[in-house]
């Protein structure tokens, strides 16, 4: 009778146990998965007879990020524009919403650095250092929409 206590006691235990830990390891999990994802989207846009098109990804690990964009932008007169932008960035999230201040920003070619060719079309916190805005981060299904007030919306493809 002492044997099958001392082994309630050890199934009590290790059952108090898993109950505890799997329910702190998925919260972790899950919120490990909201602060540390890469996501691919295309953009494109028409503004006062040019277009841009572009390829974008998007990476957060934990408080840092990186936008890297490739495109074009084609004016009226057939002249073409293609450039390299990446952004590194430092984020801080509250729940959907992501406050983000980018940190060092390199576009190619350098002739498009302070040109109105890219102003154009993207917000000024994709394009100059220091400037700092928020966007909301929604999931849908395995994916996610991006939007905000001063950043375009983005349909983000999960990897």
């Amino acid at each position: 009778m002492k044997m099958y206590f001392k082994n309630s006691r050890l199934i009590i235990l290790v059952t108090v146990l898993i109950s505890i830990t799997v329910p702190v390891l998925m919260f972790y999990y899950v919120s490990y998965k909201n602060t540390h994802f890469r996501c691919d989207a295309t953009y494109s846009a028409r503004k006062s007879g040019k277009l841009l098109v572009s390829k974008s990804s998007l990476v957060i690990n934990g408080r840092y990020g990186t936008i890297m964009m490739d495109g074009r932008i084609t004016d009226g007169n057939a002249n073409v524009y293609f450039f390299k932008l990446r952004n590194h960035f430092e984020v801080a999230r509250n729940n959907f919403a992501y406050n983000f201040t980018s940190q060092q920003v390199s576009i190619l070619p350098e002739s498009l650095n302070h040109s109105k060719v890219l102003s154009n079309f993207l917000a000024d916190v994709l394009i100059k250092e220091g400037v700092s805005t928020f966007f909301y981060l929604y999931p849908l299904n395995d994916n996610y929409v991006i939007t905000s007030g001063n950043m375009p919306i983005f349909f983000c493809i999960k990897h």
